[in-house]
């Protein structure tokens, strides 16, 4: 695994077969694990290359916990036999929610006022001013599935 997955897939994976987590992505060479490969999971830091694939002569599949496949060279994995395989959709309400929760941060300055209470600053709270989202407007550039989802919590 090019990246750490949840313990209950990781548990999966292991029950399988056995499991190399690449801890440090900048120091990792592929060469080090040679043959026997058959498979690597990412979530999408770890870039799957022509050269990961080329050093991975027994690799059968290429799984990216996610969405998008912009950390995978799909047209070698195509030429290489790789079958690459992905999860659209899955997180897509996890991001829709994600973005509302950035957006409420934001209109109530929580990472500000979440620092200055740290630091002892408890006066921020005199005067402290912040929108409130009730009666505004949202406007959602792009309707595919994240956006879509957005929309919908309205």
């Amino acid at each position: 695994m090019l990246e750490s997955v949840h313990a209950d897939a990781a548990r999966l994976l292991e029950a399988a077969d056995s499991v190399e987590l690449v801890e440090d992505l900048a120091a990792f060479d592929p060469r080090s694990f040679g043959r026997g490969v058959r498979a690597v999971v990412t979530r999408g830091r770890g870039r799957v290359d022509r050269e990961l694939m080329a050093a991975l002569p027994d690799l059968l599949v290429v799984a990216r916990c996610g969405a998008g496949l912009d950390n995978v060279d799909t047209r070698a994995a195509a030429a290489a036999g790789v079958a690459v395989v992905h999860a659209p959709g899955l997180t897509t309400s996890a991001v829709a929610e994600h973005a509302l929760m950035l957006m409420l941060a934001l209109s109530r300055r929580v990472v500000e006022v979440d620092a200055a209470v740290k630091a002892g600053h408890w006066n921020i709270r005199d005067g402290f001013e912040s929108t409130e989202l009730r009666g505004k407007r949202l406007g959602v550039i792009g309707l595919g599935a994240i956006g879509t989802k957005l929309a919908d919590f309205g």
